[in-house]
């Protein structure tokens, strides 16, 4: 068993250094190997770890279909769907996630069905408009949509492959249209988010010389970063304690070792508690309880995640009440966080697509890049032309003809 185990994440680490997906073909050929070696007696460390493999490779498939259509690189579509996160302010308005659950041909609900290409695919949206947004809103939008994209430049942020792990298919931004509305179904609201969003109203209009540091009470307690100024990160940075701001293992696990104490204290005050439980199950129940309602409040972020999960594992020993070794559990945590790992992943390696989706495939653009590509060992994302001018003239059309 603790072979297997080990062979399992073996084969999901093997399968995060996979740069492009295989055919469907081979990978469904290697489950039925996987399978095979499985049912086989001397074969199952090698059919564990190509189980690990498959494992990675059927998530990343997954992920990668639930994509925009390539054959829609940019698109105008008139959609209906629910605010799924607490609206986040920019410069020039709001930035949302919409959950879309219909996709209109024209302003009438009898024309709206379900999305062409997922289920409910969870688009990023940009609004620029000062209008009042509230989670689980749902509204009608005439939006431009696209499909994830970001540089690749050597150490920088990779922003198509965060796209993907949050699990959002496309972005884009509001368009102005006389069918823009606020639609009066609002059933199936995300409640987390409401819970999220109405604390931060209230730590907003209660900011002033009584709270100091509202913006820092947001980040700590709902995970919501917008309020810190750049002046504080750059602090945080320079103190090395910018990590304490992200919810992450440590947040949880002082969320969950109070409330564990806690659960005791509650036991021993309140003994009626104990009739169906003994007070060290009470108590992991509580912290549990109390660590997942955090990480609601936290949005449920991949960090935050990794930390609910190995705090289950954690418990799991005292709510059923077995006796395990401490290699057992320390193979069971390095299986789920073999997990963790492929889900960070997403086999997400650069550019989806070449050029810019923007232009169409056979635009000038996108056959110079190719070109360059093809024929030089560097990237057209890491060519940079440095041009010395006098001051105030780097926008002048002289100096950018040159």
């Amino acid at each position: 068993m603790r072979a297997g185990m080990l062979a399992f994440c073996c084969g999901v680490i093997v399968a995060g250094r996979v740069p492009h997906l295989p055919a469907t073909s081979l990978i469904v050929l290697l489950a039925l190997l996987a399978a095979l070696l499985l049912w086989y007696r001397r074969g199952r460390l090698a059919g564990a770890a190509l189980a690990g493999v498959c494992y990675l490779l059927c998530w990343g498939a997954v992920a990668l279909d639930a994509q925009f259509p390539p054959t829609r690189t940019v698109a105008d579509v008139l959609v209906q769907g629910t605010i799924a996160s607490v609206p986040t302010r920019t410069e020039r308005g709001w930035r949302v996630l919409l959950l879309i659950d219909a996709w209109c041909d024209s302003g009438s609900p009898e024309s709206c069905t379900a999305p062409v290409w997922s289920p409910q695919p969870l688009v990023q949206v940009s609004l620029y408009e000062d209008i009042a947004l509230a989670p689980g809103q749902r509204w009608q939008w005439l939006l431009r949509l696209r499909r994830p994209h970001g540089f690749v430049n050597p150490g920088g942020f990779d922003y198509e492959a965060w796209l993907l792990q949050q699990g959002i298919s496309a972005t884009g931004y509001v368009r102005a249209s006389a069918g823009n509305r606020l639609l009066a179904d609002s059933a199936g609201r995300p409640w987390f988010h409401r819970v999220r969003h109405t604390l931060a109203q209230d730590l907003e209009q209660r900011a002033g010389p009584a709270l100091l540091h509202a913006g820092l009470i947001k980040a700590l307690a709902l995970g919501l970063h917008q309020d810190i100024s750049d002046a504080q990160w750059r602090q945080f940075t320079q103190l090395g304690l910018n990590h304490l701001v992200v919810i992450s293992g440590l947040h949880i696990a002082l969320v969950a070792g109070v409330l564990h104490r806690l659960g005791f204290w509650l036991a021993r005050c309140f003994p009626p508690l104990l009739l169906t439980m003994t007070a060290p199950r009470f108590a992991a129940l509580w912290a549990l309880a109390g660590a997942w309602f955090y990480a609601g409040l936290a949005g449920f972020t991949l960090p935050v995640l990794r930390s609910l999960v190995m705090a289950a594992v954690f418990f799991s020993g005292t709510l059923l009440q077995r006796q395990t070794s401490c290699m057992a559990s320390l193979l069971l945590a390095l299986l789920l966080g073999a997990g963790g790992f492929g889900v960070a992943s997403q086999l997400a390696i650069g550019d989806l697509d070449p050029g810019a989706p923007e232009l169409r495939p056979d635009s000038r653009y996108n056959r110079d890049v190719a070109f360059l590509n093809a024929a030089y060992g560097a990237s057209s994302d890491v060519l940079a032309v440095m041009v010395k001018t006098p001051p105030g003239q780097c926008s002048a059309y002289e100096t950018l003809k040159r």
